[in-house]
């Protein structure tokens, strides 16, 4: 909180605590990842030149917690047309992966419906993907499932 704290919305820090994130050391990445994230809720802004960089990290060989900060981060963000589909194919691919931690999915999922709201054709599909998953879900997901399903009418 601290770092996150001096961070502020200075755009220069910011830009370091990214580069931080983007790191080859994975726990630096992790750690830094999660300030990310802090700093992306306090002030949303200073995300959006980073938004066509994160989307890749979520297909990379990187720490969890990383793919969860990031998809946190995507779920308060207006994502740009141009990075809709390539995002909507990821996110729908990790929702679909029962492997992958349950925080990331359940983040993804609010991304995806963030985007069926500009993209209504999408519901059916994801609709299909939440229900095939639930017999196997946890409680958290189900419960997220279920209030995307009611505020969506997906």
């Amino acid at each position: 909180m601290k770092i996150a704290s001096y961070i502020g919305h200075d755009k220069a820090r910011f830009a370091a605590l990214s580069k931080c994130m983007f790191d080859k050391d994975q726990i630096l990445a992790a750690r830094a990842s999660w300030v990310f994230s802090v700093c992306a809720e306090a002030y949303p802004e200073l995300v959006k030149p980073y938004l066509s960089r994160l989307i890749p990290l979520l297909t990379q060989r990187v720490h969890d917690a990383v793919k969860r900060n990031v998809i946190r981060v995507l779920q308060a963000q207006d994502i740009p047309e141009r990075l809709q589909g390539k995002l909507t194919a990821i996110l729908f691919g990790i929702l679909e992966t029962a492997t992958v931690p349950v925080a990331i999915r359940v983040f993804s999922m609010t991304v995806l419906s963030n985007i069926c709201k500009q993209h209504p054709d999408l519901k059916k599909e994801l609709k299909m993907v939440i229900e095939s998953q639930l017999p196997f879900s946890s409680a958290g997901f189900r419960a997220r499932a279920k209030k995307i399903m009611k505020q969506s009418a997906v």
